[in-house]
């Protein structure tokens, strides 16, 4: 004779195998996405959540593909690192220059920029320092 016990035991056994069974054919399920950056093929899961946001293989291959489009190309930390440290000095010499009494307008010709973005400029660094 079969007790409740020993019936409820074999089902819970039973579900736990089969539990175990989806998470096994879970991972076996990929598919292979091509990352149009790097041209590599990697193997996602079709049940990884954010995968049909998923079009590149790395953050890497992501930012690449931002500074592509944005006209930077892919350069590195370094090279951003220089450009924004020369874009610095570049505010810094607008400040000293206009301090010594330089219109918006001399100031932009000799940056070859134009008087509005000077003035727009140095209007955001008088705010940070203040």
């Amino acid at each position: 004779m079969k007790t409740y016990e020993d019936v409820k035991a074999k089902a819970e056994k039973e579900i736990a195998r089969l539990e175990q069974c989806i998470k096994d054919v879970k991972k076996n399920y990929t598919y292979d996405l091509k990352c149009p950056q790097c041209k590599e093929t990697k193997q996602v899961s079709v049940f990884l959540i954010k995968v049909q946001y998923k079009i590149y293989c790395s953050d890497n291959c992501r930012a690449n593909a931002w500074r592509d489009k944005k006209g930077l190309g892919t350069y590195s930390r370094q090279e951003l690192n220089k450009r924004k440290q020369k874009r610095d000095e570049i505010k810094k010499e607008i400040i000293k220059l206009r301090n010594e009494g330089l219109t918006f307008a001399k100031i932009g010709t000799k940056f070859n920029t134009s008087r509005q973005r000077v003035e727009q400029i140095y209007s955001k660094m008088t705010k940070n320092d203040s």
